[in-house]
């Protein structure tokens, strides 16, 4: 991640190290999520160091320096796995001597490491939390399509321009901007406007960006991919003007990638509607701790409008008819 710094406050400074660290951070994770991963596909194959795994290793060494501060050792303990990555390069630090292949013996170390029981109880921990908002958001999409006949999913990837400093501040007010996002879509799109989720996250190529999903009642709405560029264009050109960039998920040649299609308007709840909204709610709720070491004071994450009681009531009522018609093998009503 580079930045324009000739002019650099103490501030910025600050903020620019911060995102060295939690890129390192984030490399760390990615390699610790990878090997794992491979351990638990080839359980009976031992793994080999490939080229690719050799340069990522000589990475993580080469950019972690020798005298670690405590704002990078506080980055690494919240992430178990960075913190493993962390502690397999000390150990091998120490017993290096010069006369072996130090990425062999990283590599050998970490997989010492990610195959304990500790490490895969952190993994197993995680994985219910990101289940639990996986069905989460998957139920409060759900129950809006039994309220209404007809809705329109959008989803948006919102970010800032990479390679401006003033980004760099501007990341600190992500929750903000996207609340002013929000605003506007319901000032604009009034009633026909039914609920969101948002997901703060880290990238080393987008920095903080964030994963948005609007539902709206399809019945007053035509073009999907229009009011995606609504919004999009009004977060480049009113809430961050200048730095904001965006991806409309929307587009045909975006979703033309996916065998299930997650956005776009539904008017029944079969296959491709339940399919879709699953593989949705699970990419959305991915794990990312990155988000929390380089915002300051950033402490959801992910959030989730609410259905109202009335709506609760209404939904209620149509589950009993969907239960009752597939009780009897009937085909499901259009809701």
């Amino acid at each position: 991640m580079k930045f324009e710094t000739d002019a650099c406050s103490p501030v910025i400074g600050d903020l620019l190290y911060e995102l060295e660290v939690a890129s390192w951070v984030k490399l760390a994770d990615q390699v610790a999520r990878r090997i794992y991963s491979s351990l638990k596909s080839k359980s009976n194959i031992k793994l080999r160091l490939s080229g690719k795994l050799r340069v990522l290793l000589q990475a993580l060494n080469s950019e972690l320096p020798i005298d670690i501060d405590n704002f990078y050792k506080e980055a690494i303990r919240k992430i178990y796995t960075s913190s493993c990555v962390f502690n397999a390069i000390l150990e091998c630090r120490i017993s290096f001597n010069g006369s072996i292949d130090f990425e062999k013996l990283f590599f050998d170390t970490l997989l010492d490491r990610i195959g304990s029981k500790g490490f895969h109880n952190s993994f197993k921990q995680e994985e219910k939390i990101h289940k639990r908002k996986s069905e989460s958001l998957y139920n409060y999409i759900y129950d809006l399509k039994v309220a209404h006949n007809k809705i329109m999913i959008v989803r948006l990837d919102l970010y800032y321009h990479q390679e401006l400093i003033q980004s760099i501040s501007s990341q600190q007010n992500v929750v903000d901007d996207w609340n002013r996002l929000l605003t506007f879509a319901r000032k604009s799109f009034k009633e026909s406007c039914l609920g969101y989720a948002m997901k703060v996250e880290f990238g080393n190529d987008r920095g903080v960006h964030v994963h948005s999903i609007f539902i709206f009642n399809a019945s007053n709405l035509m073009n999907d991919v229009n009011v995606a560029r609504s919004l999009g264009h009004h977060w480049v050109k009113d809430v961050v003007p200048g730095i904001g960039r965006y991806f409309n998920c929307n587009e045909k040649k975006y979703c033309e990638r996916y065998e299930w299609r997650s956005v776009g308007n539904f008017i029944k709840i079969d296959e491709e509607f339940q399919n879709g909204l699953k593989a949705m709610s699970d990419y959305v709720t991915k794990p990312d701790p990155l988000p929390r070491v380089v915002v300051h004071g950033l402490k959801k994450q992910f959030r989730k409008g609410e259905i109202n009681d009335r709506k609760k009531e209404r939904v209620r009522r149509r589950k009993e008819v969907l239960s009752a018609i597939s009780d009897g093998n009937g085909s499901a009503p259009v809701f």
